[in-house]
């Protein structure tokens, strides 16, 4: 992907993530898989945040239209675990 449509694919990401404090979007690479698909390579503080969420897969869309470009980015998994009550 270009710099642009990388930035946009972190962006959505970050939204998906809850944009955290302290992450560093160098740590999430958009790479194209061999079927064409944008897919993340997460390493850092990102992978960090995305097991601590309990997150197993991303998935990413990215479309282009009448020169407006929008990325969708889905996180899924069981989710964190359950803080223990007091």
């Amino acid at each position: 992907l270009d710099s642009e449509n990388e930035a946009l694919v972190q962006e959505a990401l970050a939204k998906a993530l809850g944009a955290p404090a302290g992450m560093q979007w160098q740590d999430a690479e958009v790479h194209r898989g061999p079927d064409g698909r944008p897919r993340f390579e997460v390493r850092g503080t990102v992978d960090a945040r995305v097991r601590a969420l309990g997150i197993t897969s991303i998935h990413v869309s990215l479309s282009h239209d009448a020169g407006i470009a929008s990325a969708v980015v889905v996180a899924e998994g069981p989710g964190a675990p359950a803080e223990p009550s007091t």
